[in-house]
């Protein structure tokens, strides 16, 4: 099984009609999940370069103890949930409160692209900095994978505008919220000009089978494998009565319980796309019927939550400094200790990078966006979108 590297997901003004502390939380706890998983594969563990592909049978006590942590955090299952959210609060946004096509977009630029610019501007500075590692034998396969020797100034560029992702690898979910946020629309627009009040829902599962099927089987191309968590997202925000008002906790146990078993058992990519996506919309529903979830309404959840996106797109540079650093001064992975307290460093560093970036690029552009209007008579005075969502913005 593959380390995956996934989105992050823009975080909403508090005081929307549709407003969620508890999934901007859960946003903000899938985004610290996937700085855990991350973040404790710097090193290669007892000599073993991908533990995470191994059986567990044959791995090490300490590669088991990692092995663990992120099945119970688990990235892949973390970037089907931002772009299942993004789906919800797009949909959400735009059926509640219609915008003007090209105020949409503007905004949607806005919200995805000042801070995708300067995770790719810091990571390229800091590689073309620090180069490669010098002894790659020490790390591990998915450090070595990110942090590859020779970028140049064409692939600093290319990513930029989301041709390429070689600067920073994790900005690969940018591309499928930008897909995605141009076929929420359009999902809405099939919706209600071939549905209508009486077949909304028809449509709605029709286009939903006609994804799936694109999905299967052009998989894992990212124009389409992703596009049907955004409709499955936007199937949630429609339909209300599939919230589920009963016995919540347990749901939640279920879906965590699969998404563990989905990161140490299923090896198949396709099948691990659906119970993810089965894992995230299950979660949902199961939040947004007020489930027991008093820990999301911590402040220091809703901090999280509020910075998830920056900590998403920043978590990388971070990563790359300190296993770095760490090489310099001569630590190896022996054991567990070494991997949970670089997790730990890589954690706490990460959020403070991401308070300071959502201060000064993210926040800065996403007002600049709302005072921004696109062209057109009757446009100046349209409403702001709520909960404007992002993805791995994603996101």
């Amino acid at each position: 099984m593959t380390m995956s590297v996934p989105t992050a997901i823009a975080g909403p003004p508090p005081g929307g009609k549709f407003y969620s502390v508890e999934l901007e939380s859960l946003r903000g706890l899938a985004a610290i999940a996937v700085v855990l998983a991350h973040a404790s594969a710097i090193f290669s563990v007892d000599g073993i370069s991908a533990y995470w592909g191994m059986p567990l049978g044959s791995q090490s006590p300490a590669t088991l103890t990692l092995s663990l942590i992120g099945a119970l955090f688990n990235p892949g299952t973390a970037v089907v949930f931002f772009f299942v959210l993004s789906g919800y609060v797009l949909t959400r946004s735009l059926a509640d409160d219609p915008l003007p096509f090209g105020t949409y977009l503007i905004r949607r630029a806005f919200r995805l692209f000042p801070p995708m610019w300067a995770s790719i501007l810091l990571m390229s500075a800091l590689l073309a900095a620090g180069g490669a590692p010098a002894d790659r034998t020490i790390f591990s396969d998915w450090f070595n994978a990110v942090f590859s020797a020779g970028i140049s100034l064409r692939d600093v560029a290319e990513n930029l505008v989301l041709a390429g992702f070689k600067a920073n690898p994790v900005t690969w979910t940018m591309y499928v919220e930008a897909i995605g946020s141009l076929f929420i629309p359009f999902s809405l627009f099939i919706s209600k000009r071939f549905g209508g009040s009486r077949f909304g829902k028809a449509c709605r599962y029709a286009l939903l089978l006609v994804l799936f099927v694109l999905s299967m089987a052009t998989f894992p191309s990212l124009s389409l494998s992703y596009v049907v968590c955004f409709q499955v997202g936007a199937m949630l925000a429609q339909d209300r009565s599939l919230v589920i008002a009963r016995h919540q906790g347990i749901v939640i146990l279920a879906a965590v319980a699969a998404m563990v078993c989905e990161r140490l058992f299923i090896p198949s990519e396709r099948w691990s796309l659906l119970v993810n996506i089965a894992v995230s919309a299950a979660v949902m529903l199961a939040i947004l019927g007020r489930a027991e979830t008093c820990f999301l309404r911590h402040k220091v959840m809703r901090f999280i939550g509020l910075v998830s996106y920056s900590l998403y797109l920043f978590h990388v540079p971070v990563i790359y400094a300190v296993g770095m650093a760490a090489a310099a001064l001569g630590l190896r992975g022996q054991g567990v200790w070494p991997s949970l307290g670089l997790l730990t460093i890589v954690t706490v560093l990460s959020l403070g990078l991401a308070a300071v970036t959502h201060r000064l690029i993210e926040a800065p552009a996403r007002r600049a966006g709302r005072r921004l209007r696109a062209g057109g008579s009757g446009i100046t005075q349209c409403r702001q979108i709520q909960y404007e969502g992002g993805g791995t913005a994603g996101s």
